[in-house]
């Protein structure tokens, strides 16, 4: 592509910055690395960990002296908000996981920004498009473009086209009236469409930075939204008032021979009011559920704390040692107190050490196991 090419395509849009911007990226030497924040220039953290060579292919083909053409597509970002039970923002993503044009990837919601050229229909359709996405009604959403100062334009190999594109993104805050229960979730959760289940999840700016997919595929997007509104996203509207809770206080995993001390925890805790996944407590809900995707759901995203009941019996099962894995998973990702051992005997769990604080049955009644559990999460509010 030409300069001659950047203008025309570009006027269609009718911003000059933008053009300007894609002009500027396309003749630096780093192309196609470097992106455009508000007219800044800064390197693209996609290409951070990408193979050298696949560099040079993108700039060969792609670049002044190319035989190829990038597209240019502008998109509208929009940034929907909610808060943590401790007033932590969050932002609402989207798994983008169809077969031929899916990132493999949670991403930002986003739609065409030149589908209409009046601003107006735009917004119009962008709440409609956002109502139908994530399932509310109509008139319940509203849309407010960002100032014009607030864009990004970024060079990356889009997964459908297969094409290099020249992502246009501007943004906008997104108001939820009404009741959101339903969305105001930790951890993944879905709405079929058909035999397709679109899925979403809530993520913490730094957990965005942390999934390191995203940051493969989306972490221009990431690293403007961190740097230019910050980790506590003040400037963004709150999209929705209901605040975003785990499911579960606590997960209980164990293995089946040594269910009565598990059941015994969960009376304790759930006479106390805390929120307990324990299976028996859920025979309905788990009917005809795929277990290993549901379980893995539950231990990984969807409990503020797992308690694991260590013993040989829980080291030799399938379901126990599924459980941990994705408990371990979570606890590697946040970097914090998650897994709470309990031990039963002095078998040896791999990824649960010496080094972990544990509780010891055989020495500590379940009633000061139950209060212990609610100390930590009274610790954690």
């Amino acid at each position: 592509m030409k300069d001659d090419d950047i203008i025309s395509t570009t006027n269609l849009y009718n911003r000059k910055d933008h053009e300007n911007a894609i002009r500027t990226l396309f003749r630096h030497p780093d192309f196609p690395c470097m992106m455009s924040t508000d007219g800044l220039i800064v390197k693209n953290p996609i290409y951070k960990n990408l193979d050298r060579d696949i560099i040079e292919k993108i700039r060969s083909d792609y670049g002044p002296n190319g035989i190829n053409n990038f597209k240019i597509m502008p998109l509208d970002i929009f940034l929907i908000k909610g808060l943590d039970e401790n007033n932590q923002p969050m932002l609402l993503c989207y798994w983008s996981g169809k077969p031929k044009s899916g990132w493999k990837s949670y991403l930002m919601m986003f739609r065409d920004s030149n589908k209409e050229k009046n601003v107006a229909e735009r917004i119009k359709n962008h709440e409609k498009d956002i109502e139908t996405f994530i399932h509310r009604t109509q008139k319940t959403v509203t849309v407010k473009k960002r100032p014009d100062t607030n864009y990004l334009v970024s060079f990356k190999i889009d997964q459908g086209y297969k094409d290099l594109v020249a992502y246009i993104f501007t943004f906008c805050d997104v108001i939820i009236s009404g009741d959101n229960n339903d969305i105001a979730r930790r951890g993944e959760f879905q709405f079929n469409e058909g035999t397709y289940a679109r899925k979403f999840k809530w993520y913490y700016p730094e957990g965005m930075e942390k999934d390191q997919r995203m940051m493969e595929v989306d972490g221009d997007v990431v690293s403007y939204i961190h740097t230019t509104f910050e980790t506590m996203l003040t400037d963004i509207a709150l999209s929705i008032t209901n605040p975003i809770l785990f499911e579960y206080d606590v997960a209980l995993s164990f293995a089946g021979e040594d269910r009565k001390y598990s059941e015994e925890l969960a009376k304790l805790l759930t006479e106390k009011g805390i929120k307990v996944f324990y299976d028996d407590y859920k025979t309905a809900e788990l009917w005809g559920k795929n277990l290993y995707q549901h379980f893995q759901s539950i231990y990984r995203d969807n409990a503020r704390f797992c308690v694991v009941f260590v013993s040989h019996n829980y080291a030799e099962k399938f379901w126990p040692r599924h459980e941990l894995e994705q408990a371990q998973a979570r606890a590697f990702r946040e970097n914090e107190e998650y897994i709470l051992p309990v031990r039963i005997d002095n078998t040896e769990i791999p990824g649960i050490n010496d080094t972990r604080g544990y509780i010891d049955l055989r020495t500590t009644a379940m009633k000061d196991i139950a209060e212990a559990v609610i100390t930590k999460l009274s610790r954690k509010t």
